[in-house]
């Protein structure tokens, strides 16, 4: 997530790893909870298009620079409706701490609930980041100041990285993490954290994230992730998948996984960003050959406006002004049609069941209990989209069908029907 960064510079604040003193032959698969709250944001679709709207129209070449010099920047808080979660220890002796994942950001930070980081080995570099979000509840503007430290993050008993650099936050004002989560852990391309440091020698340093870490620092084999997501139940919490930090689950997908390059130019090389084309059925063109990007954050996945009314027209469907989202009868929805989304060359298919927002959840979004609503939604007609044609975002609803590989480096994503 961008920043804005009041401190003094100190020399060794992004100071290396020690030195690789051990290669693990394997990579680590940690599973993940999914935290659902049926009291969660009052407009989940709002939400997502809040969280869009910032990285869809900022990046950091268009941050600007206010009168005491302080870079802000704004991005989206991740709706907390829908949250994976991973519980890690912190410091010495290890505090165990709930982060949300997010793959929108490459920065981790600590402090959004009442648990206090109580660490021997945590060393504070001086700095102050200051992040600006959107609230999800009230799509209005929320700031988490924090301070910059470095302290180790045990992943599990036998991995621990040490010298991890993450936020710490001291004053939060209009923004609040979801129940039972302290922070959030960035995963995210590492340019995603340049500017976090925006004044002096440092301000075009990146910060490397928990992966870059884990590989440098001999623990993973691969600089690389795999994701694998399940699709929600009305469960207030259940398990939610599955994280694997240098390489992949083989028992997660089936047939191989089809990597594509990372787009990165412009706003493209702060996310993950890669090209795709939609079509529904053999031969209707819903969405052209555009650049979009993968988000856990984002709850539903989103089209520009156009593509949206062709995916409407497409299915029938109509338009429901409680939800926003699209609703369908029992006879529409026994006539829908696959829709594909074309990535590198390889096809992947969401079934008109995986094309339905599961009714255990209606509640959620303000439907009503028995009818059937669509997780294809629009963007919105507000958003002006940046020169990058960066049009489209592959959510959740997507991502759980899917398993998923952010290779940083090969700087690729890659993609396989999940098991």
């Amino acid at each position: 997530m961008k920043l804005f960064a009041l401190a003094l510079l100190l020399p060794y604040v992004l100071a290396l790893s020690p030195p690789i003193v051990k290669i693990r032959n394997s990579p680590i698969s940690l599973p993940l909870a999914l935290q659902i709250n049926a009291t969660g944001a009052q407009n989940l679709l709002e939400a997502d298009r809040a969280r869009a709207r910032m990285f869809l129209e900022t990046s950091n070449d268009h941050a600007k620079r206010s009168s005491d010099d302080t870079l802000v920047a704004h991005v989206a808080a991740p709706s907390d409706a829908l949250s994976h979660t991973l519980t890690v220890g912190v410091g010495t002796p290890p505090t165990p701490f709930t982060f949300l994942l997010d793959t929108a950001g490459g920065l981790s930070w600590i402090g959004g609930s009442s648990k206090k980081l109580n660490s021997t080995s945590s060393v504070s570099n001086g700095f102050i980041l200051t992040s600006g979000y959107v609230n999800s509840r009230t799509l209005s503007t929320g700031v988490v100041i924090q301070t910059f430290v470095h302290d180790s993050f045990e992943i599990d008993p036998a991995t621990v990285v040490t010298s991890q650099g993450f936020g710490s936050a001291f004053s939060i004002t209009n923004f609040q993490l979801p129940p039972g989560v302290d922070g959030i852990m960035g995963l995210g391309p590492v340019d995603e954290t340049r500017g976090a440091i925006s004044i002096g020698p440092f301000g075009s340093t990146t910060i490397p994230t928990i992966t870059d870490n884990l590989f440098a620092q001999g623990l993973i084999p691969l600089n690389q992730i795999g994701l694998s997501f399940e699709p929600p139940s009305s469960a207030e919490t259940v398990q939610g998948g599955e994280v694997t930090f240098g390489g992949v689950n083989t028992d997660k997908f089936t047939g191989s996984i089809n990597f594509v390059p990372v787009n990165a130019t412009g706003f493209s090389r702060n996310c993950w960003c890669f090209q795709q084309s939609i079509r529904y059925g053999d031969s209707t063109t819903i969405l052209p050959v555009s650049v979009g990007q993968l988000d856990t954050k984002n709850v539903f996945t989103l089209l520009p406006p156009p593509a949206f009314a062709a995916y409407q027209s497409a299915t029938g469907a109509v338009l429901d002004n409680t939800t926003g989202l699209l609703r369908v009868t029992a006879d529409q929805f026994a006539t829908m049609e696959s829709l594909y989304f074309d990535i590198g060359g390889v096809s992947y298919e969401l079934t008109p069941e995986a094309q339905t927002w599961p009714t255990g959840l209606n509640n959620l979004i303000g439907g009503d209990a028995e009818s059937q609503y669509l997780i294809i939604a629009s963007l919105g007609g507000s958003i002006s989209f940046p020169a990058s044609n960066t049009t489209f975002i592959n959510g959740y609803s997507w991502i759980s069908r899917f398993y998923t590989v952010l290779d940083t480096a090969h700087n690729q994503v890659g993609f396989a029907l999940s098991s």
